[in-house]
């Protein structure tokens, strides 16, 4: 798509959703500054979506502003009664969440044209079936690991996060993602799924029984990897990704395949200028943005239409179709409901691990 489309479409459903919000309280209140105020996690994603926003504002003069946060869950609920942005960028678990506490617009199919060119499995929806955002990149879980202390074919399946030679030589991440992202992927590797969970258990034991420490930031983890402090762990697919990659470290998508890790922009409920804030998210699945997001951070497009480079598709080690098929992508409204309990059970299961 080239630049004056990418303006005409903007300006179009910026026309468009200003004509649908013309009654509300919302049209009337535009957010800080007016136009977009997104939040979005902070370093090389933080970087490139200010890129993008310069981009955005040039061709549609629409005013867009980027702001480093930790997360989007604590920051839109705490400022729920005045939010100070409009848009912020997270998981499906953290949306879904905070859509069915009423504190997230939801849309209509309409509202979204920009949803035709994304696969359904990846479009979130409310009970009542409106849309909660915008579905945009995804990375994947895989085994990040010290090419001093072990190699790649140590870890061609999950199944060797257990075993006993690995014994005071791992890591793992805190309960809160234990629980949402291995405890699912390993039930699924043993029969189960986001549903039944318990096939899961022997291998994120086995994990935890293997683990030195249990990390509680990339930061982190990044350190103790690159200083061969840890051997190996269940890791992120962007952090091995141009100027993110750990120099020493390699990662892997075991034999198994690993599991999906999608993320969409969402608009917080009284934000203000939700005319501004559907442009900004139509834009934001066009191919231009996801394509200088997947150069700068190795966040994979979720726009089927985006045709990667041969570099970018070698650097990703196969075509986004087939890494696809190898990905588990959960129910995320499933995993969303049931996880307060449990980490509850992974904290009481991993703390009579010995």
């Amino acid at each position: 798509m080239n630049r004056r489309s990418i303006r005409s479409l903007a300006m179009a459903l910026l026309s468009a959703a200003a004509c649908l919000v013309a009654s509300t309280s919302w049209a009337q209140a535009p957010g800080p500054g007016g136009g977009i105020t997104m939040g979005a996690y902070g370093g090389g994603p933080g970087d490139v979506w200010r890129r993008v926003a310069k981009t955005f504002t040039d061709e549609t003069k629409i005013p867009a502003r980027v702001v480093d946060w930790v997360d989007i869950q604590p920051v839109i609920r705490s400022q729920a009664a005045n939010p100070q942005y409009n848009v912020g960028l997270g998981n499906y678990i953290d949306a879904y969440r905070l859509a069915k506490d009423g504190l997230l617009e939801t849309f209509t199919p309409d509202e979204l044209p920009g949803l035709k060119n994304v696969p359904k499995a990846q479009i979130l929806k409310t009970a009542d079936g409106r849309i909660i955002g915008a579905p945009i990149y995804f990375q994947y879980y895989g085994i990040a690991y010290n090419k001093d202390l072990a190699k790649a074919s140590d870890f061609e399946s999950w199944e060797a996060l257990a075993d006993p030679k690995w014994r005071g030589k791992l890591a793992l991440t805190r309960f809160i993602w234990s629980a949402t992202y291995d405890l699912v992927l390993y039930a699924k590797l043993h029969g189960g799924d986001e549903n039944n969970i318990a096939p899961g258990i022997p291998l994120l034991k086995g994990l935890a029984a293997n683990a030195v420490t249990v990390y509680s930031s990339m930061a982190q983890m990044n350190g103790l990897l690159s200083r061969g402090e840890v051997a190996a762990v269940p890791y992120y697919s962007a952090r091995f990704w141009g100027d993110a990659a750990l120099p020493g470290v390699g990662f892997l998508l075991p034999k198994e395949g690993g599991l999906m890790l999608p993320y969409m922009l969402v608009v917080a409920k009284g934000g203000g200028d939700r005319a501004a804030a559907l442009a900004w998210l139509n834009y934001a699945m066009t191919a231009e943005p996801q394509q200088m997001i997947l150069n700068a951070t190795g966040y994979i497009p979720l726009n089927q239409t985006v045709k990667l480079t041969d570099e970018q598709t070698r650097r990703l080690g196969m075509p986004v179709a087939d890494l696809l098929k190898r990905l588990y992508q959960p129910d995320w409204t499933v995993v969303a409901d049931k996880q307060e309990e449990r980490v509850n059970l992974v904290e009481q299961l991993l703390s009579q691990v010995k």
